[in-house]
């Protein structure tokens, strides 16, 4: 009992998921604890004396058949893939999107779906999404239904849709205004500072200037 728990406990993801995100990696954690329960030996803790600087993580692991399993054990397991069944009982379309939306996990998605049409035919919806956004604005989509419909989604709109863009020139102007208005400079109005900025920022051109 305590292997099938901890083969277990390696499927536990530090974020809480919330139910209206398909996760990427829900089929690639229902294929590996498939195989897990699938198999015919699991990986035991030894019941020997534990050195003075061990921890659980150190501890040396024993494989074990299942054919030697207690009752109680084979009955861990039963319920163990009963709950799989239960949790997870087909590969959902949008959980394939996710996964091939994902870079890290998207070339092992034909090896993880066991249906290559559910995976051809995820593809072929995905492509036609995109082709959406050539005819759809998508800013005035989020603002009129995304919001309400898709509340995970528009929160992540409102983060990253929103940031401006901006230059590698810009960049450079904004730290040399942390240079010119700084704690010596307390009482430098906001033309002055203005006007000290642009100088520096065009000082060739205005050397290029005054030597024409």
């Amino acid at each position: 009992m305590e292997g099938l728990t901890d083969q277990l406990s390696q499927f536990s993801l530090g974020e809480v998921q919330r139910a209206g995100v398909a996760s990427s990696f829900v089929l690639l954690f229902r294929k590996m604890l498939s195989l897990a329960l699938d198999s015919e030996t699991i990986n035991g803790l030894l019941l020997g004396r534990p050195s003075s600087e061990g921890n659980e993580f150190t501890q040396h692991r024993k494989p074990k058949s299942v054919k030697d399993f207690s009752n109680e054990g084979l009955c861990c397991r039963d319920r163990l893939r009963a709950q799989l069944s239960l949790r997870f009982p087909s590969e959902d379309i949008n959980e394939i999107k996710a996964m091939l939306l994902d870079p890290r996990i998207k070339s092992k998605a034909n090896s993880i779906i066991s249906d290559p049409v559910l995976v051809t035919r995820a593809e072929q919806e995905l492509q036609a999404e995109h082709c959406l956004y050539h005819d759809v604005d998508i800013l005035k989509w989020f603002k009129d239904h995304g919001e309400n419909s898709f509340p995970a989604i528009s929160i992540l709109a409102r983060i990253y849709l929103a940031k401006p863009m901006s230059t590698a020139q810009q960049e450079r102007v904004f730290s040399l205004s942390g240079y010119v208005v700084n704690e010596l400079r307390t009482r430098l109005d906001e033309d002055r500072a203005e006007k000290l900025c642009l100088m520096k920022a065009n000082w060739p051109q205005y050397k290029l200037l005054m030597n024409e």
